[in-house]
């Protein structure tokens, strides 16, 4: 009897999640504790099936990839006569894991952008010779998905509190030891192409391998992309890394250069929400661009830079998913969350389909 959902992912998926990018003032009844998307999924099904499905999430906050691969596959290969449904709720790829440390073994290049929300650590800088200030900049304004704020007192007091937040991140992130040295090694190794477009091809080859699993034993596999695979908001010269932000058009580049086989995949996939190149456009599509509303950023009254779906918004999502599944089962594109809604706004990159 497959009577099994299971579901994977970081912060937009995790059971457990608490909205931490708040101000200390923030109402904890809008920080977090509602239902998330695949148990809104899970509801849906049980309901459109009369079955009561039983929900496996393994989502962690801040993991990566490699995280989500790893806990999918492993249900896969205990649970694959049950399993149903397969949710993988896709995040940043750039999020590096280390090999034992599970729980807080996780972190992120973008540590090191230029001009980023954190500073290197010091010690880090005695060790490496990093030359970057301890300077902190704060976008407060004009700064999706910040509102733009006409108190200036508001404004004083939220990038305070930013400040705050970003500090006791980079306690965080000290407190893993030597974690952090073994980042700034990867961010300088991506400044060569060719390891970029390697890590790139695995990511695209393991999303598209647990799909070809599960299509084998009549299991229904869905990636969404929540988070942008590889965007960066700026370059990282100050470390020796990339001379260059990732923006969407070189992010398609990137990947498709990667393998433009796989990325074809990936596109054409029905399964695969968010990377698309129907009619005369490519583009990867993240969920939360479409969703501006849907965030916990989004809430006027009490202002903040969290960046997560709110109650409403892991609501849609999973109506969102459950429409998607009906259209790959039931091939019924009236359920589809791919028209009006969430229209293609980015061209087809010029590095598209070239080697």
């Amino acid at each position: 009897m497959r009577d099994l959902i299971v579901a994977s992912g970081c912060s937009f998926t995790d059971e457990k999640f608490r909205a931490a990018s708040v101000p200390k003032d923030f109402p904890e009844h809008l920080r977090g504790g509602w239902k998330m998307w695949p148990e809104v999924f899970k509801d849906s099904l049980s309901k459109a099936d009369n079955y009561k499905y039983e929900l496996i999430n393994t989502a962690v906050s801040g993991v990566g990839l490699e995280y989500a691969f790893d806990s999918l596959i492993e249900l896969f290969h205990t649970n694959k006569d049950r399993l149903k449904v397969m949710l993988w709720g896709g995040t940043d790829w750039l999020r590096v894991p280390h090999f034992t440390r599970h729980k807080h073994g996780w972190g992120n290049i973008r540590y090191f952008q230029d001009d980023a929300n954190v500073h290197i650590p010091k010690e880090w800088e005695e060790k490496d010779n990093v030359q970057k200030g301890a300077q902190l900049t704060i976008h407060v304004n004009n700064t999706s998905p910040w509102q733009k704020l006409a108190d200036g007192k508001v404004k004083v007091k939220l990038a305070k509190e930013l400040k705050k937040y970003s500090d006791d991140f980079v306690e965080k992130i000290k407190s893993q030891e030597n974690f952090g040295p073994y980042l700034l090694e990867v961010a300088r190794d991506l400044k060569d192409i060719n390891k970029f477009h390697h890590i790139v091809k695995r990511c695209m080859n393991r999303i598209l391998t647990l799909k070809e699993l599960c299509e084998k034993e009549g299991i229904t596999f869905i990636y969404m992309t929540l988070l942008p695979p590889l965007y960066t908001g700026a370059p990282m010269t100050t470390v020796g890394g990339l001379e260059y932000a990732i923006n969407q058009e070189k992010e398609i580049k990137i990947i498709s250069d990667a393998s433009i086989e796989s990325f074809k995949k990936m596109c054409d996939s029905k399964n695969i929400w968010g990377f698309d190149n129907k009619s005369l456009r490519v583009a990867i599509r993240t969920w939360s661009q479409f969703n501006m509303h849907d965030l916990i950023s989004s809430n006027t009254e009490h202002f903040n830079w969290d960046g997560h779906p709110n109650e409403q918004g892991q609501r849609k999502l999973g109506n969102q998913v459950f429409d998607l599944y009906n259209e790959i089962v039931k091939g019924d594109e009236s359920y589809s969350i791919n028209h009006a809604s969430l229209k293609r706004r980015w061209k087809m990159s010029k590095g598209f389909g070239k080697k």
